[in-house]
């Protein structure tokens, strides 16, 4: 999972807790709460059921494939050295040849190699199984190597089989993520509309829907970029949220000014201050009351490197 997406989901995680607490409460103001909340409250199941596919350890299919190879060479060498000592009793030097095999050379070949020998092996014991039985391979024997070669030949591709599955259900979990956003976006309007009688709830729930970029212990800025003395520079471009959240880290040795702008250079409201080395989490509605476009103002002498990070 990558870190992003593990933030947004603890995200989640603290939504779905917030409304399991107060949704009673809230959707008296708002019924139109108790359908949204319920759409978001299965699509948070759907979404646990993609990640648990998609980080299902597939080690242990690894592990089973190896054991079952493993029976089956060990199965084959007996089968081999009989058919291979059959071969040269009766002056049968081709089918010594086709037969014979050691260890090293099962264990040097590929899944589908040893297979492909196994199977052979085993259509040249079934017709010569009358004359392998004073060798010591008996009915119950070629029984046995027989159920080994298949059930090696069915778990073959288990593990790439899951590790697929696997990669296929996290493709399906991202699409998921873009259909829980849009729900949450519902339910923040909702919350705008009745903040006034539920100020604190309403508090508490935009607390809840910033994404925690320590929960994985790594954060990694969205953009990095050098804003030249003198200039307005456009750092990012995403639609006007009122409750996203950005985090300017100001990596220069002089103050900057962010904001969110409607052309890309003049602000839509104040400039917001940034300190030489330091960093500011504001949401959209302190950047400005409108804009799609965040910039920054370098003032100073000399250029900075800034570091911006999205916190949705």
């Amino acid at each position: 999972m990558t870190i992003k997406l593990e933030n947004r989901i603890s995200m989640y995680y603290k939504v779905v807790e917030f409304f399991s607490n107060h949704l009673t409460t809230l959707e008296v103001t708002a019924p139109a709460l108790t359908a949204t909340v319920g759409n978001f409250n299965t699509q948070m199941s759907e979404l646990d059921a993609l990640m648990i596919t998609a980080n299902e350890n597939t080690s242990g299919y690894a592990i089973q494939k190896q054991n079952y190879r493993t029976d089956m060479q060990t199965k084959a060498l007996s089968i081999s050295s009989a058919l291979n000592a059959y071969g040269l009793i009766s002056k049968n030097a081709p089918l010594a040849a086709r037969a014979y095999a050691t260890k090293t050379s099962l264990n040097g070949k590929r899944d589908t190699d040893v297979l492909y020998f196994c199977e052979r092996l085993k259509s040249m014991a079934d017709t010569n199984a009358a004359n392998l039985t004073d060798l010591g391979i008996t009915a119950g024997k070629l029984t046995a190597y027989g159920t080994a070669v298949t059930t090696f030949k069915t778990a073959i591709q288990d593990p790439a089989d899951k590790r697929s599955e696997g990669k296929a259900a996290y493709e399906v979990a991202e699409v998921k993520v873009d259909e829980i956003d849009e729900t949450l976006k519902i339910t923040d309007a909702i919350m705008l509309a009745v903040r006034e009688e539920h100020e604190l709830l309403y508090n508490q729930y935009r607390a809840d829907r910033l994404i925690d970029d320590n929960a994985s212990g790594i954060s990694t800025p969205d953009v990095i970029e050098v804003i030249e003395s003198g200039n307005v520079e456009t750092l990012f471009e995403i639609p006007y949220l009122e409750s996203r959240s950005f985090k300017l880290n100001n990596k220069g040795n002089e103050p900057l000014q962010w904001a969110l702008s409607v052309d890309g250079t003049n602000p839509s409201g104040d400039w917001q201050s940034i300190n030489a080395n330091t960093s500011s989490t504001l949401q959209s509605r302190t950047l400005g009351p409108e804009g799609d476009l965040l910039i920054v103002s370098n003032p100073g002498d000399a250029d900075a490197t800034v570091e911006l990070t999205l916190i949705e």
